[in-house]
């Protein structure tokens, strides 16, 4: 039995870009939110209000690329999505602590 693989929307719409690329976008991402939860709640800067959300969705972020070894564009849309929410809440406390 020959079965045709279905195209998810993304390639379809952006046949350049592979599904490895978007993984590793996703995975950077929420290394960079628990390292920045991480630092903030170390002490080393002071402590920031959304320092405990992001670590806990970090947490929940790392398991996310887990989605892109599944075949499914809902799992693999809600793990972008997730993973770009926690990134936003990252770069919100580093601001919050910058300036």
């Amino acid at each position: 039995m020959d079965v045709e693989r279905k195209q998810s929307w993304l390639e379809k719409h952006n046949p350049n870009i592979p599904d490895a690329v978007i993984q590793w976008i996703g995975v950077a991402m929420s290394l960079f939110s628990l390292a920045t939860a991480c630092f903030t709640l170390g002490g080393v800067l002071q402590s920031s209000k959304f320092a405990w959300v992001v670590l806990i969705l970090s947490v929940f972020g790392l398991i996310g690329p887990i989605a892109f070894l599944r075949d499914n564009l809902k799992w693999r849309a809600a793990t972008c999505f997730f993973a770009f929410v926690v990134f936003v809440l990252s770069l919100m406390i580093l601001m919050e602590l910058l300036f």
